[in-house]
């Protein structure tokens, strides 16, 4: 008995030692003291009642509110991930837009003979740059395709920045992968070219 009160103190279940102090104390008065027994007997038999009934609606009570507690933040941390998603795939489409823009003002700022321009609106474009400015989260990526559609004195080479922000701003990789500056746009293929 003193090895299951000991077992209990060591793994700190403190209400089972003060229910197994409880039981050991009134014993030793039921045995030592006959002129209480039946009183010590109803006493224990409420007690052990008393910290059953206890015990029941202490865990339900507990369980139901963890269990509530822990549905709101699964939910929240659903609708969270969601609104990421979300933001990540509108990000992830103007970025590519922007690319696709620079690509075609690109053929107007460096006009390939026997090519044509290709066709890109001020519409589109303004639209390119709202959509980026609500999504993105750095400036990088917004300032080079800025560059790229207002300025004229910069040389073709400036999309590789422009390709670098964007892999930085969707993936986080700083890694330049393009080396070449001089082959940085690729106007036309010769045998597309006429004339």
């Amino acid at each position: 008995m003193l090895k299951n009160i000991w077992a209990c103190i060591k793994s700190h279940k403190i209400s089972s030692f003060i229910i197994i102090l409880l039981s050991v104390s009134l014993l030793c008065i039921y045995i030592y003291l006959p002129s209480l027994r039946s009183l010590i007997v109803t006493n224990f038999l409420n007690v052990t009642i008393i910290c059953m009934l206890s015990s029941y609606l202490f865990k339900t009570i507990i369980s139901n509110y963890v269990a509530q507690k822990f549905e709101k933040y699964r939910s929240q941390i659903k609708l969270e991930e969601s609104r990421y998603n979300q933001k990540w795939l509108i990000k992830k489409d103007a970025c590519l837009k922007a690319l696709d823009i620079s690509n075609r003002i690109y053929t107007h700022r460096f006009p390939i003979q026997g090519i044509g321009p290709e066709d890109v609106s001020s519409a589109e474009t303004r639209n390119c740059f709202n959509i980026l400015s609500a999504s993105l989260d750095g400036g990088e990526v917004f300032n080079i395709f800025q560059k790229i559609a207002f300025d004229t004195g910069w040389k073709g080479d400036l999309i590789i920045d422009l390709r670098n922000a964007v892999r930085k701003e969707l993936f986080g990789q700083e890694v330049e992968i393009e080396k070449d500056r001089e082959k940085a746009f690729l106007g036309a293929f010769s045998w597309e070219i006429k004339g």
